[in-house]
């Protein structure tokens, strides 16, 4: 990977402006390119019956859906302070009907990270073509970053992925390390476990799996930590608070702390998501059919 591509859905929010000057400080800081880009689908009542009149009418509407993004990146960079010369940014409109979804547009636009501004307060509260967070990153074959709102961005030098101690983890790590390269970030690898089940057995585990990460990923600004802490996921903020990390990084696969944000009737939900400050980066989740589990997270927090 020699220059990032990031892909950044609009809907015109708020929340979109974010994160599309969070894409563009990352642009800027390390000379990535910027796809804009915009779905869009025709009104029924729009649509002429006869042939000529319909491809007219659909041309129309497609330049002006090019337009209103052109407006788009305009009012982006001007918001964001940055210069057209300065960033590699490409308009693409998308008509589509709703059920469209997010590897359509990774298969079109071979993006290496996607990039999605949430709306509200939470973290589940995101939307992107009509779909929410979770059906995103469930499906995307790359990784999706989630930027909270209001989030500015600032140089990138200190992840956080989150680990439960399962073999297949280790090819998350390398693929973060490809983007954690390009930022010259460091990359923390954190499993945290509970106070009350923390003992010699899954110190000795623990120390099995930070032998097999430094085994299999080359990568130099790289550290495995251990944490404990009552709760999982208000353990993983304040570790990311405590340290000033930038992103939290996660993949979905059969990850429970994952599974426990996405859950909007669990109470350690709300606290994960009204908490959370920093964008959150899901990798693509790597599937096998069979898997060592190292260290079994749901047993040891009860608490999610």
């Amino acid at each position: 990977m020699n220059k990032l591509r990031m892909l950044l859905a609009t809907d015109y929010s708020a929340a979109s402006i974010n994160a599309g000057c969070y894409a563009l400080g990352i642009a800027k800081e390390i000379e990535a390119e910027l796809i804009l880009t915009h779905a869009y689908i025709m009104s029924m009542g729009s649509i002429p019956v006869d042939a000529k009149e319909f491809a007219k009418a659909r041309a129309q509407i497609k330049n002006r859906e090019l337009r209103a993004l052109e407006q788009q990146k305009n009012e982006l960079l001007q918001e964001c302070n940055v210069s057209e010369q300065d960033i590699d940014v490409t308009c693409i409109i998308h008509e589509t009907g709703i059920g469209v979804s997010i590897q359509e547009e990774i298969s079109n636009h071979k993006p290496d990270i996607v990039i999605a501004g949430t709306h509200g307060h939470g973290m589940n509260r995101i939307k992107f073509f009509g779909n929410n967070a979770w059906d995103i990153i469930k499906h995307s074959s790359v990784p999706v970053l989630l930027v909270p709102p209001n989030v500015k961005f600032h140089n990138i030098t200190r992840i956080v992925i989150a680990v439960e101690g399962r073999e297949n983890e280790i090819k998350s790590i390398n693929s973060l390390t490809k983007i954690a390269g390009l930022l010259n970030a460091e990359i923390i690898v954190l499993h945290i476990s509970s106070k009350v089940l923390s003992n010699d057995l899954e110190h000795t585990m623990f120390e099995k799996f930070r032998i097999e990460v430094f085994k299999n990923v080359m990568y130099s600004k790289l550290s495995v930590q251990l944490a404990v802490y009552d709760n999982l996921l208000e353990g993983l903020n304040n570790y990311c608070e405590k340290i000033n990390a930038n992103w939290l990084v996660m993949s979905p696969d059969r990850n429970s702390i994952f599974r426990n944000i996405f859950m909007p009737f669990k109470s350690a939900t709300k606290k994960m998501s009204s908490k959370t400050q920093i964008p959150l980066l899901a990798l693509p989740a790597y599937q096998e059919k069979e898997e060592q589990h190292i260290m079994n997270v749901e047993a040891r927090h009860p608490n999610l």
